[in-house]
């Protein structure tokens, strides 16, 4: 009976170690998508701190075989659960994060794009306190130069980072917009993301960003991150 339960566990545990590596390399080949992908892994992650805990428990008491095996196989996976977890600490369950949360940048071009013909781009409102509370750095950027020679920066920025693409662009008067799409290196995850440069009577601008995730109800504070880059690369 004991081999029995201790095989069962083993075969568990490279199930674990089989799910952890497979969604990742299904979703990025695109064989499968990125929220399925995304959810071998997770189910990867969650067996795996299952039959970590029993491996380790089967190493005390029996010695390395199959315990220890049971354990690595077992703790690997386990071990990025635990990582990503910490990591997500603070950070509110959210896909959605603007500057200004009165009145958010719209996503004017990417809701007429046939990946997001049943997604909805309105921007939660109970978003705003959580913002606030967690994301406090984030706030519309005042700048000294023309609405003009930001948007012409911020336009080459964008085409020129991996992953991400300028999906539209529209030059006004007074109030340019940007919008783009970030798709991150493993699980292909898509964002989509909007700036909005409104000039100021001084002769300088402020800029609005926006940046929401198309799956998902948490982010792990991408959004705000890709925020802040495109902050910091405007700041100079």
């Amino acid at each position: 009976m004991k081999s029995v339960f201790s095989s069962i566990v083993l075969i568990l545990s490279i199930t674990s170690m089989a799910l952890f590596l497979a969604g990742p390399l299904l979703a990025y080949f695109r064989i499968l998508p990125s929220q399925a992908g995304f959810g071998l892994f997770a189910i990867g992650c969650l067996l795996g701190l299952l039959t970590g805990l029993i491996g380790v428990v089967m190493l005390m008491r029996s010695g390395p075989m199959p315990g220890g095996v049971i354990a690595i196989l077992g703790g690997l996976p386990a071990l990025f659960l635990i990582y990503s977890l910490v990591g997500a600490r603070g950070k509110p369950m959210i896909n959605d994060v603007a500057t200004d949360t009165a009145m958010p940048p719209l996503f004017s071009h990417a809701q007429t794009l046939s990946e997001n013909a049943d997604r909805n781009f309105d921007f939660p409102k109970g978003n705003a306190e959580l913002i606030k509370d967690a994301y406090g750095d984030l706030e519309p950027l005042g700048l000294n130069q023309s609405v003009d020679d930001v948007f012409g920066s911020l336009t080459d920025y964008i085409r020129s980072q991996d992953g991400w693409e300028l999906t539209y662009s529209k030059v006004g008067d007074s109030e340019s917009i940007i919008e783009g799409t970030s798709s991150s290196g493993l699980f292909r995850f898509v964002d989509d993301f909007v700036v909005r440069i409104t000039g100021v009577d001084s002769g300088g601008c402020v800029v609005d960003i926006r940046s929401k995730s198309r799956d998902g109800k948490g982010d792990f504070g991408v959004n705000a991150e890709r925020i802040r880059t495109i902050i910091r690369h405007l700041k100079g």
